[in-house]
């Protein structure tokens, strides 16, 4: 960021987080969760850290379009999921062995269970939207909305397991944010999943670099 005074000012980038603290002189182990939690939102802060721009309002994760918002953070969560990472970042905290394969295996399995009601939940949000886009006239609001309540409750079936935010139509604040809301998660799962068999396939990145070839290619 460039200081009125023309000097600049290297991005810095603050993660605050709540995880599980240390308890009975045991360190804190974290959950599988918590790590890609960790991952994820560290995969944020490389957004903010590796920006270019010199303009604060529209640097790092802010200069971007809504499709790239979640990429750096999704992809980070994808090295909690790989065996060579998590041997390099975890193992059991009194032998030091790594998480067993068996293990992993059916941590990854229980991940994609039913992994296409998270498609299903992001086709309402865009469903919802069309109509808001087509119809939401503002002398017809209230009736518009009034009857996209009564109709809204197409599948039984809600991301959420507690059935937090099961209701389309729970908050105003999901009108503004709906438009691109679909392609903010689901756009940066599809880049994700293309580049890390392409990552896969030239090198682990923690070992040795990866080509920049590869990336602007």
């Amino acid at each position: 960021m460039r200081k009125a005074d023309g000097t600049l000012q290297k991005p810095v980038a603050y993660l605050t987080c709540n995880f599980n603290r240390p308890v009975n002189g045991k360190p804190a182990l974290f959950t599988h969760d918590e790590v890609i939690t960790l991952f994820h939102e560290f995969g944020h802060g490389l957004h903010h850290m590796l920006t270019r721009i010199e303009t604060a309002g529209v640097s790092g994760i802010s200069g971007v379009p809504w499709d790239a918002v979640e990429l750096p953070s999704q992809f980070m969560e994808n090295w909690c999921w790989e065996p060579e990472a998590l041997a390099f970042i975890s193992g059991h905290y009194e032998t030091g062995e790594p998480l067993p394969k068996e293990l992993l295996d059916k941590m990854l399995a229980a991940k994609n269970y039913q992994a296409a009601l998270f498609i299903l939940r992001q086709l309402e949000f865009g469903l919802f939207d069309s109509v808001c886009m087509r119809n939401l006239i503002r002398s017809k609001e209230r009736k518009f909305l009034r009857r996209s309540l009564k109709s809204k409750n197409r599948s039984p079936w809600c991301r959420h397991r507690h059935g937090a935010a099961s209701h389309m139509r729970s908050a105003i604040s999901l009108l503004a944010a709906m438009r691109q809301a679909t392609t903010a998660i689901c756009g940066p799962t599809y880049w994700r999943r293309t580049l890390i068999p392409a990552l896969r396939r030239k090198a682990f990145s923690t070992v040795r670099p990866v080509s920049r070839s590869l990336i602007t290619s």
